[in-house]
This record gives C-alpha cells, structure tokens and sequence, in this order.
C-alpha cells in the first residue's frame, strides 16, 4: 500500500535549516498582524517574505455569491455521494454511472467557484 498525504517537497525546497524566534513589542505586532492579514498571509509568512524583500503571492478574491454558492453545492455533493455509497457494487451500473459523472461534474463546478481551474 502506497504511502497517503502530501508528498515531500524536495529537500531544495524544504525549510529545515533553523527557525528564527523574535520578539515584538504589542504595537510592532499589531503592525505585522495587519500587513500579513492584508497580504492574505500568516504573520510568520510575511516577516519572512519582508525578510527576503518578496512580495506575498497574490491574494485570491472570491465573491461572496460564489461561497454561499460552493456551500450550498456541498450539501448537494454530500447527498449525491451518500446516494452512490448505498447503491450496490453490480446493479443499476447506468444509474451508477450517470450519478458519477454528475458528482464529477459538481466537484467541477465547486473548484471554479472557488478561483480555482476546472
């Protein structure tokens, strides 16, 4: 059996060499939870793109119509899912697989709501 979860980012990639702890008074703190919050990143990100004078990748936008949307497609999907888990494995294989490619379909629909591609 194959190993599960993400796999590992080349060890070029991985940030493994040392960690670096500093303190912050309360007012410089504040200032680096609204700059990271405006960046649409950690504060621990930012300090360390501002480190290495990067700027922050660009933040996505979702509308607020697409999240109400992609929410209500989850109840949908979850439905859809539970339908295909009671069918039995050997009956009703055309109803199986027009439930699959609708599920398909919907796991679709739901990625480009969310910005991302199809």
């Amino acid at each position: 059996m194959g190993k599960f979860g993400r796999p590992k980012l080349p060890s070029s990639k991985r940030r493994e060499a040392g960690a670096l702890h500093i303190r912050l008074n309360q007012e410089e703190l504040s200032i680096v939870e609204e700059k990271a919050r405006e960046a649409g990143v950690t504060p621990h990100e930012w300090a360390r793109l501002a480190a290495l004078e990067r700027d922050p990748p660009p933040r996505q936008i979702v509308p607020e119509l697409n999240k109400a949307a992609w929410r209500e497609t989850a109840k949908t999907l979850a439905i859809l899912k539970s339908a295909l888990w009671r069918l039995q494995p050997g009956t009703e294989d055309s109803l199986r697989a027009m439930l699959e490619g609708v599920k398909d379909e919907l796991v679709s629909v739901r990625k480009q709501l969310a910005g991302g591609e199809s």
